[in-house]
């Protein structure tokens, strides 16, 4: 799970998913902080790009993608894959409007 958010305020369910990946290796959650360089030092600063998916992912294009979030990022998130070779059909996505 590749999870971006503004600050580490806005990291929905944190506690949970950590939990989770503690539990199950099949499990791994990559966050990313985008307005500034997080304190919690697990927490990657910047935007999930090319370099992020790839270098934290080796089999990245080998599995089915789920990009949910505002209309931009789900855009700019399903261009990504596209870009590095993800097939278009093994691409899911879910915009939110409203925030």
């Amino acid at each position: 799970l590749f999870y971006s958010n503004r600050s580490e305020d806005e990291i929905a369910f944190k506690e949970e998913l950590n939990r989770w990946q503690s539990k199950n290796s099949k499990i791994k959650v990559i966050y990313t902080i985008t307005d500034y360089e997080p304190e919690d030092r697990s927490c990657a600063f910047g935007r999930i790009d090319k370099k992020l998916v790839m270098g934290k992912d080796k089999r990245f294009l080998q599995r089915v993608v789920f990009i949910f979030g505002p209309p931009g990022m789900v855009d700019m998130m399903r261009n990504l894959c596209i870009e590095v070779g993800v097939a278009s059909s093994e691409i899911k996505t879910e915009k939110f409007l409203g925030y």
